[in-house]
């Protein structure tokens, strides 16, 4: 994801999220706390951990899907 943000604003958000810059420094509004007069920096922001889903615990789901068993009144 691409954010514009003041030096300050990247600082913060380094210790969770890996910023790399895109454009070289040039003035405008910070994306994250609207000064103006700032000199922004277009960032890539990716998360530094990716969160991963653990493995379901106890038994698998039981089968439920219908099965054909034939008619009932059928006598063999």
């Amino acid at each position: 994801m691409l954010i514009t943000m003041c030096p300050s604003c990247a600082a913060k958000l380094r210790a969770e999220y890996s910023t790399d810059p895109v454009t070289a420094p040039r003035s405008g509004a910070c994306a994250m706390c609207n000064r103006s007069e700032e000199r922004v920096t277009q960032y890539e922001v990716t998360k530094k951990r990716r969160i991963y889903k653990s493995a379901p615990s106890g038994p698998p789901p039981k089968d439920r899907r219908a099965r054909y068993k034939g008619r009932w009144r059928d006598e063999e």
